[in-house]
């Protein structure tokens, strides 16, 4: 069994020896570093690679990504990595 992947077994499958991975896990990418590119506007071509699971971004200084562009707040998003939603 690989990371991130969780057992679920079925109330039989102690009976018969058998083991079900469960899809959701099993088919989700575990994300490790991932980077940004600014791909309109005056910075154009500005890129940035992540440290952690998230980034913020905005035109105030403290923000991983700053944007000088009066169309951007000062802090405008926050980009995640989170794992599946389970409803």
């Amino acid at each position: 069994m690989s990371a991130g992947e969780r057992r679920t077994l079925r109330p039989d499958a102690e009976a018969e020896g058998t083991v079900e991975l469960d899809p959701l896990r099993a088919a989700s990418p575990v994300v490790r570093a991932f980077s940004l590119s600014v791909a309109e506007g005056d910075a154009r071509g500005l890129s940035w690679k992540s440290s952690s699971e998230r980034c913020s971004i905005g035109s105030h200084p403290s923000n991983d990504l700053v944007l000088s562009d009066p169309t951007v707040s000062r802090f405008h998003c926050e980009i995640t990595v989170a794992g599946p939603s389970r409803g």
